[in-house]
């Protein structure tokens, strides 16, 4: 499916509308300018909708540039298979690409990697067969032992298979999936007071809610530009993993609006700074 085509079935628009939008955008035109003079090449599409159809095509275009990238490197490590590129056409956000692309990304040295330096590779694989006959662990472990190359016990020997175990596991785009999914739906934000005082936040010193229903917030305040709001919801935490828009039943660009909005924060704080400096000059 196409950019225009994703975009025509998510604003249920005609496809020419799309592509005078997109047309006006590339060109260098304003939102407010093709709202408000070119309302004949896009239909009449209201200011809303045309700022949710720009959002979205960046991110959309931003999307195909990494798919491009990720596959371009796949090929460039000789990893590429017709699977993985079927597994990148077919995922639809930057989060379901980069688990994809995740086993294969150039590491640093990991405590993982140092556990198959030292030869514990097998013994992981030996554990995560879990067969039904198979010694216990610590005996299967000793063969292992091997002091030469740090492993002095058949502890150690353990340690370094899980290490193993647990990059194999946190590798697996499909694992990191149902993670992501299974904490989207069930994990609780809350919040406390941290000083015992009145003020604007009060319904908020003991507060909990779903972390599903969080990122609606930040969209909130970010279009009703309060600016107080989103620094409430410690926007600048945001670490644009993307589990938001993948569990947006929306489908917004979550992501998107939340690194919009932390720029905008970081300019309506260097704006009150500024005013702040200049009331101290004049005091002078």
């Amino acid at each position: 499916m196409t950019i225009t085509q994703t975009l025509c079935q998510e604003f249920q628009t005609a496809p020419w509308q799309i592509d005078a939008v997109i047309r006006l955008l590339d060109e260098g035109c304003t939102l407010p300018f093709i709202a408000r003079y070119r309302k004949e090449q896009h239909g009449s599409l209201d200011d809303q909708k045309l700022r949710e159809i720009s959002e979205r095509l960046t991110a959309l275009r931003a999307l195909e540039a990494r798919r491009q990238e990720i596959s371009e490197s796949l090929q460039k490590l000789d990893v590429w298979t017709e699977k993985l590129q079927s597994d990148l056409d077919a995922a639809a956000t930057l989060a379901q690409l980069e688990d994809i692309y995740r086993p294969y990304r150039p590491k640093r040295r990991t405590r993982a990697s140092i556990a198959k330096e030292k030869g514990l590779e097998p013994l992981a694989n030996a554990l995560m067969l879990q067969q039904r006959n198979m010694m216990a662990p610590e005996t299967i472990a000793l063969r292992y032992v091997n002091a030469e190359k740090g492993v002095e016990t058949a502890e150690d020997a353990l340690q370094g298979a899980m290490d193993i175990i647990a990059e194999v596991v946190s590798d697996d785009a499909a694992v990191r999936t149902k993670l992501k999914t299974y904490y989207h739906q069930t994990a609780m934000v809350a919040t406390v007071a941290a000083k015992d005082e009145d003020s604007t936040y009060r319904m908020y010193y003991d507060h909990r809610e779903p972390l599903r229903l969080m990122p609606s917030h930040i969209v909130a305040a970010y279009e009703a530009g309060n600016m107080e709001r989103l620094a409430e919801l410690k926007v600048n935490l945001c670490m644009e993993c993307g589990c938001c828009s993948f569990g947006c039943p929306a489908h917004r660009p979550l992501v998107q609006t939340n690194k919009l909005a932390k720029a905008k924060l970081a300019a309506w704080r260097k704006a009150q700074s500024e005013k702040l400096d200049a009331k101290k000059e004049a005091v002078k």
